[in-house]
């Protein structure tokens, strides 16, 4: 079974559109940070 796991970003100005939408290539980085977060969380248990 898998365990839910959050991870807390900050959105950059730069990442964000005139109409305060986050562009939509960024959110692939905003997954491969989370996945990274998460690997490091699961090695130091």
């Amino acid at each position: 079974m898998h365990k839910r796991f959050d991870s807390e970003i900050i959105v950059r100005p730069s990442e964000i559109d005139i109409n305060r939408h986050v562009h939509q290539s960024v959110y692939l980085d905003y997954v491969l940070f989370a996945r990274w977060e998460q690997i490091k969380h699961l090695l130091s248990l």
